[in-house]
């Protein structure tokens, strides 16, 4: 039996899928990181990679009128979708997010740029794991 390569691209119909069933299902079972994204970065910065259609950006926004999150993700579909879902939600939220098509392998961001780093469900998708996690830590701040 052939195995699926995870680190391909998705196809369209399954990109739509996991924003319109999977996502928020996926973020169901990680309700207490909110609290502690939260906590790491009360009135800071917030990078997500792998943000998909943004649904945890637009949640750190809604229930934290502090912190500011931008979403990187290597699906342009995927961003258009954060972007729109972006228009839902009151200006003072939505100035609050940023969302960029970029590579997690290759952070387009300043060393020491973010508060906290946060990834859900996206290491899978990684050619390179280390090289993933390396970037993380780079744009994050000392002590985020």
């Amino acid at each position: 039996m052939p195995m699926t390569d995870v680190t391909a691209k998705y196809p369209p119909a399954v990109s739509w899928l996991y924003d319109r069933i999977a996502a928020d299902a996926v973020l169901n079972t990680v309700g207490g990181l909110l609290d502690h994204i939260h906590a790491a970065a009360p009135d800071g910065s917030v990078l997500e990679v792998g943000c998909g259609g943004g649904q945890l950006a637009h949640r750190l926004v809604s229930q934290n009128p502090d912190i500011t999150v931008t979403g990187i993700d290597l699906s342009a579909e995927q961003i258009a979708r954060a972007t729109t879902r972006s228009a839902t939600l009151p200006l003072k939220d939505a100035r609050r997010l940023v969302f960029q098509t970029a590579s997690a392998l290759d952070l387009p961001f300043a060393d020491n740029s973010f508060d906290a780093v946060v990834s859900i469900a996206s290491i899978k998708h990684w050619p390179n794991r280390a090289t993933g996690i390396a970037e993380m830590i780079r744009v994050l701040k000392d002590g985020g």
